[in-house]
């Protein structure tokens, strides 16, 4: 038995990282970059203000934010309280170096000061309010609806006329061949019950033709 039990465990291991990776290839296939600032970066007096900049956009989980900015600036990751007092004196990490890249990887609220003297209080600092579910970026379309059932077969449809109430179309009327009686002849009793019968036949099969297109 252990051997068995040693197997199942190694296979619901395997399982339970390969679930793992293709979770997290699907999170990381809906990411998206955001570049900070649009084409002026992370500056002090951008064009558009980072609070305008943050509100006409989506971030969600796994999204990263793109900062570019002069050789001696720096990007804060802070605490929502020296956020709000620019304290550059402890952050949570500190991104240098010109060009960084901060990735998303929660939910909820991240806070961005400049590391440069003086440029927190004079606006550049930035809050990003990630969704905290991953949903479709553009609503879905709507199902189309369902086609109604045909009838069953062997009913009629609603408002149809029962097939007795049908009936058989004419019969044409029948022309004189050579040589047989002349007009105003009434019929011989054989000739005239073989035309019945022949009308019959076809009356009958012309029913069956209705009754079968009707079904």
């Amino acid at each position: 038995m252990e051997p068995k039990a040693s197997q199942l465990s190694s296979t619901v291991a395997a399982v339970a990282v390969a679930v793992t990776v293709a979770a997290a290839m699907m999170g990381s296939s809906d990411a998206h970059e955001f570049y900070v600032g649009g084409r002026d970066g992370w500056v002090e007096n951008p064009s558009e203000s980072f609070d305008q900049w943050a509100g006409r956009n989506r971030f969600q989980v796994n999204d990263s934010l793109v900062f570019r900015y002069e050789m001696e600036d720096s990007v804060l990751v802070v605490t929502e309280a020296d956020y709000r007092a620019c304290n550059t004196s402890n952050p949570l990490w500190k991104l240098h170096g010109g060009h960084s890249v901060f990735r998303l990887t929660r939910s909820g609220p991240f806070f961005f000061i400049s590391g440069a003297a003086g440029r927190c209080e004079r606006g550049q600092k930035l809050v990003v309010v990630v969704l905290s579910v991953r949903g479709p970026r553009r609503g879905a379309a709507a199902p189309p609806p369902l086609a109604p059932a045909p009838p069953p077969l062997g009913f009629a449809p609603y408002g149809a006329p029962p097939p007795s109430m049908l009936q058989p179309p004419t019969a044409p009327p029948a022309f004189t061949a050579a040589g047989g009686p002349a007009e105003g002849e009434p019929p011989s009793p054989v000739s005239g019950c073989s035309a019945g019968a022949t009308l019959s036949m076809a009356a009958v099969a012309m029913f069956g033709g209705v009754a079968a297109f009707l079904l």
